[in-house]
């Protein structure tokens, strides 16, 4: 990049020689002690930035903003937009295209006096017109001003208006003698100035008669009072001139004048008289050479005098009016435009040849020297010394004060005047220094494409140390202990100590980028880049984050000022990060610093990027340089421009799906909705650095900051009552809410009031009921299926038994007892034969009742309690505990199946509670409910833990495992409590639908005791 750089400079730089040897020999001029108007901070606004042309007259409104009177109509200026005034449509159009004058009272009306007739009052937007009916002449209004009691009053057709209600009435009725009169001014003591063409008369306060003065004015325009009391014009008599006056009161022995034919003058802040003149622009007379103790005729050229004129910058040849805002800031309407004078951070220095390539570097005798390579100029204190010395390049100053530079294939000092030079590193090329630093015992220099080089004892020496990057830097600094800081593409900085060399990456994310500028400051090195700062910490350096990413970005200069703050200047300005701030930073790398903006404030041009580096500096006396790619500037630390005047916010626009709504309480209607509210912050000493923050209450958490945008944006809002707050930034960090929030309501829809929402909860109740029935019917469905496929099952086992085994053992026992038939009586063998026939006959019986159950599809009603009743006596136990049954419910059909199932669960609860439990007491309570079977077996045995519980059956016992499996295969419910000492209880549930065969239910309470 330097040397694609360098190949341009060349071409640049062989013109530029033949002007520098063109400069002769060294000149010096003053540096003024005040700051010329040159220097101040202008801004030009013209028809192509929306400017109006011919401004007659300016006003400031109560809303920050400027009116405008100009020869295109009535002009409203918020420091960025111009916008012509219109009356709604409802309303009487104005008199007249051209205005004259335009005045703001006490009340905030605004007063506009049209170029041919009558007069106009504006009020909340709405013009009220004043004419002959009125009171006036029926011609054009001339001047307008408010008296001290607060009435209007206006010069009309050389009379004197006062305002009484509605209605005009002459101020001096009996004022013949004055003739015509040509202005009128009230002075802080409330004495009434009235100037004719020919004398100057004054009413004291009170009083309704004019007294005459021995000031000839010839026809004054206007007349403004200093601070120390006296009265200046400007007048036409006996010659063109703006003058001091000697009349009543505002005494005066030593006359002073300056001639000039103007068409405004007025105050600045620091007392210094500006003046519009339609052929010299804008003039400026210094407060210092405008004491009482002058007298005489100011000179045009006396340092008194500063002009700006077209020539400087001036949007017109002409300025028609010069206004003072209650900022202090000065602006002149001209033939072609408007402009801004305000006092600049940042100050150019008054000599326009100053201008081009700009290095800057300071010495620490407290020269400060700038140079390209048409110019080479010195600063000390108020002085600007310009050196003849030919093309340059790579300025530096060391620590001895010697100025180093360099030539085509040559390395030059600078000492007390006297040049001395050596041959440049032998790389064969014709600008290979691009910067140095050291001294003339170790001076090092970088080499475009060839490194960094150290020259001592009359010699050049590559810098090739292991560790150390052997790239060309970008970048190059020494700090107080002589270790060299080289900068490179690509995050990466050098570190050169004696004959040690190291080299440190930066944090990848975000990174400096291309390394530009390195400064070693009392809080650690920090290097800046194309993208952003780090500092050293450790092996490598850390990259810093700012609340305003411009504020890092492009950054090639780096300046540390006696409190710590950092100053950088990049390319999108100058910026300076407090002490405290960048303490925090180094300390929480996640921590995003706070920093302050001076961009505009008399910068012009952007921060070089890759050369002429440094681009910042900073002098012994402790002013900061900045070198642009257009001039150099200056700024002190300790006198920075503080705006202490907040912005003027109000809220301008609020639009609901593009329709504009004017209501104070506006109601959104239910739907989708944009809404888009509009708001701005009048500023106009410096509209660029305004920024605004909001907050909806209602929808947002906390203030929102939105820099420069000027518009908020919500879309289909809840409903609810919401109140939008907007505040806007200076510039400097005073925050000014607007007076009146936005408050509006968002309508609920029909879907979104209660009784809806309510309506469709119940709704989906009534559907999840639905659906949960329709589930249930479907399982319980699905489970009748499997029971009927088992019980087919079970009938064609009952027909397979009762066909092929029950048959053939019956045919087997008639055999039998044949057989037996053939057996004597009295052999023992019949006995034993007969005996074993009746158990084979009880077993044919036993088998007969089984296939019967297996064939039948349902208990009969009294089945499971009588069963269940019996468990006892197939129970071998001692001291069998009774059993109670309690019958809850008429009885019903149970299905086969679930018969089978229930009873063993109850058996098994019963068997355990006698043989386990020791119980004393058994209780079993049968419920056929309407929609639920419910078999509970309660004892009052020794009960189980709840890890006996939850472990289910021990090894080899089948008990609670097998209840719950029977449990599971009809789809009941099964659960067990049970504590230790306090018995336990079985409880299963099985629903109607499963259980029952038919569903009819009569409630009857049943109790048996077996």
């Amino acid at each position: 990049m330097v040397s694609s750089v360098l190949r341009v400079r060349t071409r640049i730089r062989e013109l530029a020689c033949l002007l520098a040897l063109a400069l002769g020999h060294a000149r010096a001029d003053s540096l003024p002690r005040d700051l010329t108007l040159k220097q101040l901070d202008h801004t030009a606004w013209t028809a192509r930035d929306g400017a109006p042309i011919g401004v007659n007259g300016i006003a400031a409104d109560r809303d920050g903003t400027l009116w405008l009177a100009t020869r295109g109509g009535l002009y409203k200026f918020d420091g960025l937009h111009f916008s012509l005034y219109l009356p709604p449509a409802s309303d009487p159009t104005l008199p007249s295209i051209e205005m004259r004058s335009v005045y703001i009272d006490r009340g905030g009306a605004l007063w506009v006096a049209p170029w041919l007739k009558d007069l106009i009052r504006i009020r909340d937007g709405h013009p009220r017109i004043f004419g002959g009916q009125d009171g006036l002449p029926g011609v054009a209004v001339v001047q307008m001003l408010q008296a001290p009691d607060n009435s209007m009053w206006v010069l009309s057709h050389g009379l004197l208006y006062r305002q009484l209600g509605d209605r005009w009435v002459e101020a001096l009725p009996h004022s013949e003698e004055v003739g015509e009169v040509s202005h009128f001014f009230f002075d802080r003591a409330g004495t009434l100035w009235i100037a004719t063409r020919s004398w100057l008369w004054f009413v004291p306060p009170g009083s309704t008669v004019p007294r005459k003065t021995q000031e000839n004015v010839g026809s004054l325009a206007e007349i403004v009072e200093m601070a120390d009391g006296s009265l200046w014009a400007d007048v036409l008599a006996p010659v063109a001139s703006v003058r001091r006056l000697s009349v009543p009161g505002h005494p005066t022995s030593k006359p002073l004048t300056f001639p000039v034919e103007a068409s405004s003058i007025a105050l600045d802040p620091t007392g210094d008289l500006w003046v519009a003149s339609s052929r010299n622009g804008v003039q400026r007379l210094s407060a210092s050479g405008l004491g009482l103790q002058r007298s005489g005729l100011i000179q045009r050229t006396s340092h008194d005098v500063q002009t700006f004129d077209q020539q400087a910058g001036l949007t017109g040849i002409g300025s028609f009016t010069v206004f003072r805002d209650a900022s202090g800031t000065i602006w002149a309407g001209t033939t072609r435009g408007l402009d801004r004078f305000r006092m600049p951070t940042l100050t150019r220095l008054p000599d326009p040849t100053i201008e081009g390539d700009v290095g800057v570097t300071a010495c620490p005798n407290g020269e400060v020297w700038m140079g390209s390579g048409d110019f080479l100029v010195s600063v000390v204190g108020d002085r600007i010394t310009h050196h003849s010395l030919g093309e340059l390049w790579g300025l530096y100053c060391d620590r001895n004060n010697t100025i180093w530079y360099s030539r085509v294939g040559k390395v030059v000092s600078l000492r007390n005047g006297v040049e001395r030079s050596f041959p440049a590193p032998p790389v064969h090329l014709f600008y290979c220094v691009v910067q140095m630093v050291g001294d003339v015992d170790n001076l090092y220099a970088t080499c475009a494409r060839s490194g960094l080089w150290r020259h001592s004892s009359d010699a050049w020496t590559k810098i090739e140390v292991p560790g150390f990057p052997d790239e060309t830097p970008l970048a190059i600094s020494q700090d107080s202990a002589g270790r060299v800081w080289t900068g490179y593409i690509d995050n990466k900085i050098g570190m050169l100590d004696g004959s040690a060399g190291r080299t440190f990456p930066v944090d990848a994310s975000p990174g400096v980028g291309n390394v530009q500028a390195i400064l070693a400051m009392h809080k650690g090195v920090v290097a800046g880049g194309a993208h952003g700062i780090a500092v050293l910490h450790g092996d490598h350096f850390q990259s810093l984050a700012t609340l305003d990413p411009d504020a890092v970005q492009g950054v090639s200069g780096l300046v540390e000022d006696h409190r710590g703050d950092l100053w950088l200047n990049g390319a999108r300005g100058v910026f300076r990060i407090p002490s405290e701030e960048l303490a925090k930073g180094i300390t929480w790398p996640s921590y995003r610093m706070q920093s302050e903006h001076f961009s505009g404030d008399g910068i012009v041009g952007f921060a070089y990027q890759g050369y002429e580096l440094p681009t910042a500096v900073i002098a012994p006396n402790g002013r900061i340089w900045i070198a642009t790619s257009s001039t150099a500037v200056y700024v002190d630390p300790d006198r920075v421009h503080r705006d202490t005047v907040p912005a003027i916010t109000s809220i301008q626009a609020f639009t609901d799906n593009e329709t504009p709504r004017y209501e104070p309480h506006p109601t959104i209607e239910p739907g989708k909705h944009t809404l888009r509210i509009r708001y701005f912050g009048a500023h106009l000493s410096a509209p660029e650095r305004v920024s605004y923050r909001y907050r909806l209450d209602g929808q947002d958490q906390a203030w929102e900051d939105v820099g420069t945008r000027t518009e908020a944006v919500y879309t289909n809002l809840k409903p609810g009552s919401y109140t939008f707050h907007v505040a806007a930034s200076n510039g400097d960090g005073i925050w000014s809410e607007a007076d009146r929030p936005l408050q509006f309501v968002v309508l609920p829809a029909f879907y979104q009031r209660w009784w809806f929402v309510a309506f469709c909860l119940l709704a989906l109740g009534l559907l999840l009921r639905i659906a949960f029935r329709m589930r249930f019917d479907y399982a319980t469905n699905q489970l009748r299926r499997r029971l009927e496929e088992r019980a087919q099952e079970r009938v064609r086992i009952a027909r397979d038994l009762h066909d092929t085994l029950l048959q053939g053992v019956q045919g087997l026992i008639l055999c039998f007892h044949s057989d037996i038939e053939e057996v004597p009586d009295d052999l023992p063998a019949r006995a034993l034969l007969e005996k074993t026939l009746d158990r084979a006959e009880a077993v044919i019986n036993e088998g007969r009742e089984r296939v019967r159950t297996l064939r039948s599809e349902e208990s009969t009603a009294t089945d499971l309690p009588q069963a269940l009743a019996q468990v006892s006596s197939l129970v071998r136990a001692r001291n069998a505990a009774p059993i109670e049954v309690l019958v809850e419910g008429e009885p019903r059909p149970l299905r086969t199946i679930v018969h089978d199932e229930v009873y063993c669960v109850g058996r098994e609860a019963i068997t355990n509670a006698l043989r386990h439990a020791a119980a004393t007491r058994i209780e079993v309570e049968i419920s056929y409910g309407s929609t639920h079977l419910r078999v509970r077996c309660r004892d009052n045995g020794k009960g189980m833990s709840r890890q006996q519980l939850d472990a289910g059956s021990p090894a080899g016992h089948w008990g609670v495992t097998g209840m719950k499996e029977r449990a599971a295969r009809i789809g009941a419910k099964l659960d067990i409590w049970s504590t230790p000492g306090a018995g336990t209880e079985v409880e299963i549930t099985v629903s109607a639908a499963t259980a029952y065969s038919v569903q009819t239910a009569k409630h009857a309470l049943t109790r048996t005791a077996v």
